[in-house]
């Protein structure tokens, strides 16, 4: 009689430990399908890369045909200087977006596309290279600074703005 328990027992076990496997190998089995599925979800969307662009190129010189012909040595002694202030925008271009228009008064943005730093930043030294490199002028000095001069030159930035009203652009 005790061996028939015995032999109950050890069966009652197996067929618990046969469960229990196939238990644990259904959860080990959807918890790596879950794992990796998840993997996939939380791995970071496609970021789109942003295209950066500036006004003028640091390899061409601003004005170098006037430059070889109004070198420093020949410059007027007598000649005016000019202070340049900095430049202003209109409302809407006063920032690093770079605006464009499909129809009259309505500026959009590109996403994608920017410019390195405002385009008033980046059209003061454009400027300030050009008149020094003509030779016309003493010295050209850029605001604010406490210096006179006998003329100044305010710059603005009405509307700078890629037009899609027709095709091409």
């Amino acid at each position: 009689p005790r061996s028939g328990r015995k032999s109950k027992t050890m069966k009652d076990f197996m067929i618990f430990q046969s469960i229990a496997t196939s238990y644990l190998r259904t959860f080990f089995g959807l918890s790596l399908v879950c794992l990796l599925s998840s993997c996939s979800v939380l791995t970071a969307n496609k970021v789109d890369q942003i295209s950066v662009y500036s006004l003028g190129d640091a390899n061409v010189t601003v004005g170098s045909a006037l430059h070889e012909n109004h070198n420093d040595k020949h410059r007027n002694p007598e000649a005016p200087t000019i202070i340049l202030s900095m430049p202003r925008a209109a409302a809407g271009f006063e920032t690093s977006q770079i605006a464009y228009t499909r129809q009259a008064f309505l500026l959009e943005y590109f996403s994608l596309n920017q410019w390195v730093a405002p385009p008033t930043a980046m059209l003061l030294p454009l400027m300030s290279h050009a008149l020094e490199r003509t030779g016309d002028f003493k010295a050209v000095l850029q605001s604010p600074l406490r210096a006179n001069g006998q003329l100044r030159l305010d710059l603005e930035i009405i509307r700078l703005q890629q037009e899609f009203f027709k095709s091409p652009s």
